[in-house]
């Protein structure tokens, strides 16, 4: 039959809120995407709390006592809001699919306001978030083109190929869209034609 594998709970206590800490204690709201950092840290959209939180890398040097704490890394608990930044100062609403980049950064699609957020980092004054694809305005609707002028419709679901392409579930819309290297966003599956814009 092969090796045995068991599923378990990493973290949460099954309890909805926010609350950071020991991973079997903390609390989570509708987590909703999950990625591995390339020092296998597991990053978690929080999607209702409007946040990202982190656990650390099972080889990861932390302060001592914190090796299983849950942090949150950007995003103001419980308040959504549309700001790019320092990951202190940064707001999401309803984070959700997220992935690593071959540049070993961590994107997140921020479904609500209809973007790709990119985080370069989870601690330090040089960590940032900024908009990688989307309205900075959060408008919502169908256009291709370049990133900066591209729209989307609550886009949920996002992968990263080999090359350093994008791929967005945009949910709205009922297509699949792609960021290329040039970037310039593209519709790949589906119509193509918002259900609803503005």
């Amino acid at each position: 039959m092969g090796d045995a594998w068991a599923v378990c709970s990493i973290a949460g206590c099954g309890i909805p809120g926010h609350y950071d800490g020991e991973r079997r204690k903390c609390k989570m709201n509708c987590p909703s995407g999950i990625a591995l950092d390339p020092v296998e840290g597991v990053w978690i959209s929080d999607r209702q709390n409007h946040c990202i939180r982190r656990l650390p890398g099972t080889n990861e040097k932390t302060a001592p006592g914190r090796e299983d704490d849950i942090v949150t890394v950007t995003g103001r608990p419980r308040k959504a809001g549309f700001r790019n930044g320092h990951l202190r100062e940064a707001m999401f609403n309803g984070p959700a699919g997220m992935c690593c980049g071959v540049d070993g950064a961590m994107y997140a699609v921020d479904r609500e306001n209809h973007t790709v957020r990119r985080i370069s980092g989870h601690s330090g004054a040089d960590s940032q978030v900024s908009t990688l694809c989307g309205s900075e305005q959060a408008e919502r609707g169908w256009r291709d083109g370049e990133s900066s002028q591209a729209l989307f419709n609550r886009p949920f679901g996002l992968a990263c190929s080999r090359d350093g392409s994008f791929f967005v579930a945009d949910t709205g819309n009922n297509s699949v869209r792609k960021l290329n290297t040039k970037q310039i966003v593209s519709t790949v599956l589906g119509a193509g034609v918002s259900v609803r814009s503005g």
